[in-house]
C-alpha cells in the first residue's frame, strides 16, 4: 500500500507483487524505461499467457507469465511515482489493459471448457465490480489518512515527459471515486 502512511497500511493479498515491483523499479530507474513501457510489457506478457491458456499449452509457463504480468502491472505505477511523473494517460491505459486482459483470461479458461458465454461475462462483471468497490474504499481510506487527494495528478515541472505542457485529461475511476467522496463530504 504505497499510497498510505505507515500507520494506515493494511495487508492486501491482491498486492502480492508490490515488493518485487519496487525492486524492479530500483533496477530500471536509471534506464529510459518508463511507466507506459511497463504497462505495454505487462499487456504483452498477459496476452501471451492468455494464448497459452486458451490453447492448453505450457500451462505452468502461462501461470508464471501471469505472475510476471502482475509484477509488471505493479511496477508501472511504482515507476511513475518514483519518477514523480504520474499521468492520466498511464492510469487510463493501465485500467483499460487490465480490463481487457481480465476478460480475455476468463474467456481463455472458459471457452475450451464449454462454459456458457453469459457465465463468463457474469464472472468478468463480478471481477470488475469487486475491483471497483475495492478502489472506491481504498480512495476513501487514502483521503482519510492524508486529508487530501494524494492521487491527484498535476503537470509536474520535474516530470521529464510533460515539459510543462498540458497533457491529456482522462477521468479515471479513481478520479470519479474522489469526486463522489468529496460530494459526500460536502453533503455532510
Amino acid at each position: 500500500m504505497p499510497k498510505l502512511p505507515p500507520d494506515h497500511k493494511f495487508w492486501d493479498l491482491s498486492d502480492y507483487a508490490r515488493p518485487g515491483a519496487i525492486l524492479l523499479v530500483r533496477i530500471l530507474l536509471p534506464t529510459r524505461i518508463g511507466a507506459i513501457t511497463l504497462t505495454w510489457l505487462f499487456t504483452i506478457v498477459g496476452l501471451i499467457s492468455v494464448i497459452l491458456i486458451f490453447n492448453r499449452y505450457a500451462l505452468a509457463l502461462a501461470g508464471g507469465l501471469l505472475i510476471l504480468k502482475s509484477l509488471l502491472d505493479a511496477a508501472d505505477g511504482e515507476m511513475a511515482r518514483a519518477r514523480n511523473c504520474p499521468s492520466h494517460t498511464g492510469r487510463y491505459l493501465d485500467s483499460i489493459n487490465d480490463l481487457l486482459l481480465n476478460g480475455l483470461l476468463l474467456f481463455a479458461i472458459g471457452i475450451p471448457l464449454t462454459v456458457p458465454v453469459w457465465e463468463i461475462l457474469l464472472t468478468w462483471f463480478s471481477f470488475q465490480l469487486q475491483g471497483t468497490i475495492f478502489n472506491y474504499f481504498y480512495v476513501v481510506k487514502r483521503h482519510q489518512a492524508w486529508r487530501y487527494n494524494k492521487s491527484n495528478i498535476r503537470i509536474l515541472a520535474s516530470c521529464p515527459l510533460s515539459s510543462g505542457k498540458p497533457c491529456s485529461f482522462i477521468c479515471t475511476s479513481q478520479d470519479i471515486y474522489y469526486i463522489l467522496w468529496m460530494a459526500r463530504l460536502d453533503n455532510q
